[in-house]
């Protein structure tokens, strides 16, 4: 579908790409995703997310709170992760 995107939607993708790219080459390689990416990837997604949309946030939270769920209840029961880094 095409559509015209605002210049924060257009950023907001091109910084998506910037972190899954290098994660992709990286886990076609070693077979590993790095934290050293996924972690600072994870906290500008949110630091982003208060910033442009403060209205949003009972939303976000109720999904970091589904998150966690599934972090605490769900893992520990299938082993955990890979090998983690």
């Amino acid at each position: 579908v095409l559509t015209t995107h605002t210049p924060r939607d257009v950023t907001l993708g091109l910084a998506l790409v910037a972190v899954l790219l290098p994660i992709t080459l990286i886990d076609l390689h070693e077979r590993v995703i790095p934290n050293k990416i996924t972690l600072p990837a994870a906290i500008g997604a949110v630091a982003i997310g208060l910033v442009l949309a403060p209205s949003r946030v009972p939303e976000q939270l109720i999904a970091a709170a589904a998150a966690g769920f599934l972090l605490v209840f769900v893992l520990p029961t299938r082993g955990g992760w890979a090998r983690g880094t």
